[in-house]
């Protein structure tokens, strides 16, 4: 892997490549996105929601600086429910948030162009319902920790 090489673009691009390809999303039509979808967009979306990442020295070389490169992805699965409850919105997206967890463990990476390879685990996850004017809805973020190098 070149020195330079930023992670972040192949990250995203493999994780909702790879999302896209598992067969109970594709056969549920589930959206994938690698941004907010807008409201109401889907009943049901996976998007990536935000990355950080904290850059490391990779140790005491002769010439220029390399880096180790580690950073998260947050990524939310969604659903809305228009007048339902929130437990009925949260039995909707624990598929969702189960096809998320299974391919990171299954895998455990995300493939990148280039056959560049980024080592990949989750790393914990939040609950956070919320309410809409016309309805409830609930949303879950599953924080999923992804390792890259540069």
């Amino acid at each position: 892997m070149p020195d330079s090489y930023w992670s972040l673009d192949d990250a995203i691009n493999g994780f909702v490549a790879a999302m896209r390809a598992r067969t109970w999303i594709d056969q549920n039509n589930i959206q994938v996105e690698d941004a907010w979808p807008g409201e109401l967009a889907f009943q049901r979306t996976i998007w990536v929601d935000e990355a950080r990442s904290v850059e490391e020295v990779a140790g005491m070389r002769a010439g220029a600086i390399k880096m180790n490169e580690n950073y998260s992805l947050y990524v939310v699965c969604d659903s809305y429910k228009e007048g339902g409850s929130t437990a009925e919105a949260r039995a909707r997206i624990t598929p969702l948030v189960g096809e998320v967890l299974r391919e990171i463990a299954e895998k455990k990476r995300i493939d990148t162009p280039g056959s560049n390879v980024l080592a990949a685990r989750v790393a914990g996850w939040r609950y956070d319902p919320y309410v809409l004017t016309e309805g409830r809805g609930v949303a879950c973020k599953i924080e999923i920790k992804v390792t890259g190098r540069r």
